[in-house]
């Protein structure tokens, strides 16, 4: 078990190796350090590394979304998305509970920036919400005037 974490507490430290933690990471830190020690904890517990083009299935409450065979569940259920609401939802699950402004999802989905008025966006979301939150609790959020993210309600049982 690898922490990555703010905390920087001799404590802190203490409390999460003495917890069964195999190594302890304080924010900020480099994507490449942690990747190496993740790797040092696999060479330890003789479990082999995930080849280096594995992609990962990204989970979020009771919605999952396996990149490999372009599959989304939510609650068992198989979700059917166009190749663009795939990656539009794969672009929020990247990063639940943090709010994606308009710009950033027009990079990262259709891969060019725009600073105007466009609805695009909007609309994929609205198509999403359609498929995706079709039973309760909600995933996709607006938050007015910044953008969207994926997050459970604030007053649902395991909300953060």
């Amino acid at each position: 078990m690898l922490f990555l974490t703010a905390r920087t507490e001799v404590e802190d430290r203490i409390i999460g190796l003495s917890s069964g933690g195999d190594d302890y990471v304080t924010k900020p830190f480099h994507v490449q350090e942690v990747l190496l020690r993740v790797r040092a904890i696999l060479r330890r517990t003789g479990l082999p590394p995930a080849p280096a083009d594995a992609r990962p299935v990204l989970a979020y409450a009771d919605l999952t979304l396996d990149e490999d065979a372009h599959e989304v569940h939510r609650a068992g259920r198989l979700v059917r998305l166009s190749p663009t609401e795939f990656r539009l939802l794969a672009c929020l699950m990247s990063h639940p509970e943090r709010v994606r402004g308009k710009g950033e999802i027009l990079q990262e989905v259709w891969r060019y920036g725009f600073s105007g008025d466009t609805r695009i966006v909007d609309t994929y979301i609205k198509n999403l919400r359609r498929k995706v939150d079709r039973d309760p609790p909600a995933l996709l959020h607006t938050v007015r005037g910044v953008g969207y993210c994926l997050r459970l309600p604030r007053h649902a049982p395991g909300a953060r």
